[in-house]
């Protein structure tokens, strides 16, 4: 399932129940926020601890003395296919995929896709869409409001970066 990063970010009341993210594009500012917010919710609302591999094809299911859940951060999308990821699946575990948009991220993009325990986020540069709906939210959080113009103006101004 593919989800909208932006909503994602904006969206306080976030349900993160996949087994699969996968995190790609070529906005990196993006891509590293995203990763942050995955990483940080399993943190907080589930006490879950952060490991590193870099593929898919090391991974063994490690239990802890005190835990036994972990989100896997991979950082290579080297040997993933179907097979590796039904195995996976099997555990508790959470894995969080990042790579920069590259030729063969397509047919990986397309597995994630496909299935039910996963997300697919697609971090590109900013659209005026998305940056309207990031300067409504913090607007509204703030209680602010701005003069049409400047409100324009400023939409205008801002760069395609994701830079919060």
């Amino acid at each position: 399932m593919k989800i909208d990063p932006i909503s994602l970010i904006l969206n306080k009341n976030k349900k993160l129940d996949k087994k699969f993210y996968f995190i790609s594009g070529n906005e990196i500012t993006l891509i590293y926020k995203i990763k942050e917010i995955i990483l940080d919710f399993f943190k907080t609302e589930a006490g879950i601890s952060t490991k590193i591999i870099k593929d898919i094809g090391v991974y063994k299911n490690d239990y802890g003395l005190f835990e036994n859940r972990f989100v896997y951060l991979v950082s290579d999308i080297n040997n993933i296919d179907n097979n590796i990821l039904d195995n996976a699946s099997k555990d508790e575990n959470i894995f969080v995929y990042v790579s920069e948009n590259s030729p063969r991220n397509k047919n990986v993009k397309n597995i994630f896709l496909k299935r039910e325990d996963s997300y697919l986020i697609d971090c590109y540069e900013l659209s005026k869409e998305s940056k309207l709906k990031i300067i409504n939210s913090y607007l509204d959080s703030k209680n602010l409001s701005l003069e049409k113009e400047v409100y324009w103006d400023l939409l205008d101004l801002l760069d395609n970066k994701y830079l919060f």
